[in-house]
């Protein structure tokens, strides 16, 4: 097991900890969105509007979104060097200057990060890992 698999586990399993089967539900819905959307041949603004539209529509998974992404920053920004910061820092701004559909994204906070990184960045280990630990967890899915 890498050491980035590792920290994935550890943020998924803290972040599942007490959640109820509605909120699971919605978050294999909503990570599976994503994935979709990352592979689709949408332009980058439609992406982004519709990442906005799918997080802003999913008000019961902002307290699990938070989560994710206060445990993602820990582990990858807060115990990250400057060098990296300021690449993730240059990587988040080229995200943001897409155009206006950028307005959006000052509604949702912090919870805008986590889709911006699973659909244009490498989040995309992290949602797959996130969505075979719900599947492990609610057979039903």
């Amino acid at each position: 097991m890498t050491g980035y698999t590792r920290q994935f586990t550890e943020i998924i399993h803290r972040v599942l900890a007490g959640i109820t089967p509605e909120q699971g539900m919605a978050l294999h819905l909503w990570a599976n969105k994503l994935l979709t959307l990352r592979t689709s041949t949408k332009s980058r603004t439609e992406k982004l509007q519709d990442i906005i539209r799918l997080t802003r529509d999913a008000k019961i998974l902002f307290p699990l979104i938070k989560k994710i992404f206060m445990e993602l920053k820990r582990a990858g920004w807060d115990e990250s060097s400057w060098k990296s910061k300021a690449g993730m820092g240059a990587a988040i701004w080229a995200s943001l200057i897409i155009g206006k559909a950028a307005a959006g994204i000052a509604l949702l906070g912090g919870a805008i990060a986590v889709p911006l990184w699973i659909v244009f960045g490498t989040g995309d280990k992290f949602v797959k890992a996130l969505i075979a630990e719900l599947k492990k967890r609610m057979p039903a899915l």
